[in-house]
């Protein structure tokens, strides 16, 4: 926690695991910049202030808006520290909308986003109308034309699709194609639309661009025939939905490495 006493031996280095949780409407994004509030920035600051001088590498780099209810973030350090110890200080510090859940100390191979094995995000569209709802990506697609059985045949189709990656706008580490391993409507109401995405990796903005692709589908604003030739790369993608509406849900990891096994105990539910 603190910095090494005079006198006292060094310690050697070790890995650490933090579970985080944030509102991204608070930040421009995970990745550091100089001079905006960042996710990594803001909890890299707090790490200092509490003696431990190291820079949270994140399993992913989430945009200016969305937020997580898991992000995965990993640190190497030779500074003594306590982990529970180290948790309490740091929510003690941060901002309410950036909280440690838990952190832990993880294999010494063990990195937040080369030892993954896929990530789980969540889109909930909302029909509520209120200030602060996550909504539909674009005004051109009305909340009353979306037809459900339609938007659950788009995620079908994205779903069996061998690759997605035309639909990124940057293509993240990793092979070129990218094929997702469920997209699906994890749950609806009369209020709001609770939408599931998991892959192996995620290009940048993939998921916002999927769910945009997925309702201008149900909404009849595309056919199947529009959506492939997008996925094929011969007409533009569409819109990006708003990032508000997008939450990291989970990281997964090999078993053995897995820091927390337990996350559903330690995470909200949604």
């Amino acid at each position: 926690m603190a910095r090494r006493p005079p006198g006292q031996p060094c310690f050697h280095r070790r890995t650490f695991a933090l579970l985080v949780a944030y509102d991204g409407g608070a930040y421009k994004g995970w990745q550091p910049h100089p001079e905006l509030p960042t996710v990594c920035g803001v909890l890299s600051a707090s790490m200092h202030r509490a003696g431990v001088g190291a820079t949270p590498f994140g399993a992913s780099r989430t945009d200016a808006g969305v937020h997580a209810r898991a992000q995965v973030a990993s640190f190497s350090t030779r500074a003594a520290v306590d982990p529970d110890e180290l948790r309490e200080r740091l929510n003690a510090d941060l901002p309410t909308t950036l909280r440690v859940l838990a952190i832990r100390e993880a294999d010494s191979s063990f990195h937040s986003h080369w030892s993954s094995t896929g990530k789980i995000y969540r889109y909930r569209l909302s029909f509520a109308g209120a200030a602060a709802a996550w909504r539909l990506p674009s005004a051109r697609f009305p909340y009353a034309s979306l037809d459900a059985e339609r938007l659950a045949e788009a995620l079908r189709l994205l779903e069996a699709a061998p690759d997605v990656s035309a639909f990124a706008t940057e293509r993240e580490h990793g092979p070129d194609e990218r094929k997702l391993t469920r997209a699906a409507i994890v749950s609806a109401t009369a209020g709001e639309v609770l939408l599931e995405f998991a892959a192996a990796g995620f290009g940048k903005h993939l998921v916002r661009h999927l769910v945009a692709g997925a309702v201008g589908f149900a909404v009849g604003a595309y056919s199947q025939d529009d959506l492939s030739s997008m996925l094929a790369k011969r007409s533009p993608r569409p819109p990006r939905a708003e990032a508000e509406g997008l939450s990291l849900h989970r990281v997964l990891y090999p078993e053995a490495l897995d820091p927390f096994p337990d996350l559903d105990r330690l995470a909200p539910p949604v």
